[in-house]
């Protein structure tokens, strides 16, 4: 079932839209429900329901409230509750907010919710912003508003997901049909009054939707894949290609010339195997063969030194063990 839940008529302070006015829109656009969530108090409820019921279409109450910390969605389980004083004795407006307690206080002693309207839209009065991390007891966060931008609605939807409370769905209609239908709640089960939708409103049982005929990549989203990290935008991974040329496996073919195995075969010419052949003449077994191709047992240029000194035998004389060209 399909619910705008964030819709204003001409009974708000600030609203100028007929209720049977947006009935039909709604209808038209497909929606199956929508929530009157007006900034003041009010006694057309009853012929708004009967209205709908006209139209085929479901009609659910509630309020928005200003308060020192942001604007809040009170959904309640009874429609008369919206009535002048039947839930605060006074009314307070933009000029003298509601303090965030007074509503959180009322809304345990009715049964209601409290959900977070556009909390990242600054250009209002009473923003939230990042106060909103500091709302306890909160039990929703509007993530998708159709008068609010893309960017506006990411940033609600990265609260609610911090706070792992869920996110709604609303139009935020209240001067103009054209945002109604462009966001919405959808609800696996079927309220047909205030109180099944209290009931309805539970995590995994109601998720917002967006519809749009707009690209879903924006700019800015293309712009975040930076062409000197992630994925190339030529193809491939990075704009060299393969793996890094000063390690891992080079982008010319075999592996780095400066560590690893060299590119043009066999081992590194500064260590380990050498590339033409054998093992390294700087270390290990000599590159032009295992023992002295001049007989006996050659001298070993890398591991047994060639030119005596304390290393291994020496092949002509000195401090290096035996000298293979005498006899003992």
């Amino acid at each position: 079932m399909l619910i705008d839940l964030h819709v204003q008529s001409s009974l708000s302070q600030t609203g100028t839209l007929d209720p049977e006015e947006i009935l039909l829109r709604a209808k038209q656009m497909g929606l199956d429900g929508v929530v009157f969530t007006e900034d003041q108090p009010h006694t057309s409820w009853r012929d708004i329901k009967d209205a709908a019921a006209d139209h085929g279409i479901s009609a659910f109450f509630g309020l928005k409230l200003a308060t020192q910390k942001g604007y809040f969605l009170l959904f309640l389980p009874d429609a008369k509750l919206v009535e002048p004083k039947a839930l605060f004795p006074t009314w307070h407006d933009e000029k003298d907010p509601f303090t965030l307690k007074e509503v959180q206080a009322i809304a345990r002693r009715v049964g209601g919710i409290i959900a977070a309207a556009h909390p990242y839209h600054l250009r209002v009065p009473l923003p939230s912003g990042d106060r909103i991390f500091q709302v306890r007891g909160l039990q929703a966060i509007e993530v998708q508003n159709g008068s609010c931008s893309a960017l506006i609605n990411d940033f609600a939807l990265e609260a609610a997901t911090l706070l792992r409370i869920p996110g709604i769905g609303g139009s935020g209609t209240r001067e103009s049909l054209e945002q109604l239908g462009k966001s919405a709640t959808l609800f696996l089960t079927e309220p047909s009054d205030e109180a099944e939708f209290i009931a309805a409103f539970r995590p995994g049982n109601l998720w917002p939707v967006q519809f749009t005929t707009q690209p879903t990549l924006r700019s800015f989203d293309r712009e975040d894949r930076d062409d000197r990290g992630g994925r190339d935008d030529r193809g491939g991974r990075g704009e060299r290609g393969g793996r890094d040329d000063r390690g891992g496996r080079d982008d010319r073919g075999g592996r780095s010339d400066r560590g690893g195995r060299d590119d043009r075969g066999g081992r590194d010419d500064r260590g380990g195997r050498d590339d033409r052949g054998g093992r390294s003449d700087r270390g290990g077994r000599d590159d032009r063969g295992g023992r002295d191709d001049r007989g006996g047992r050659g001298g070993r240029e890398g591991g047994r030194d060639d030119r005596g000194g304390r290393g291994g035998r020496d092949d002509r004389s000195g401090r290096g063990g035996r000298d293979f060209r005498s006899s003992r």
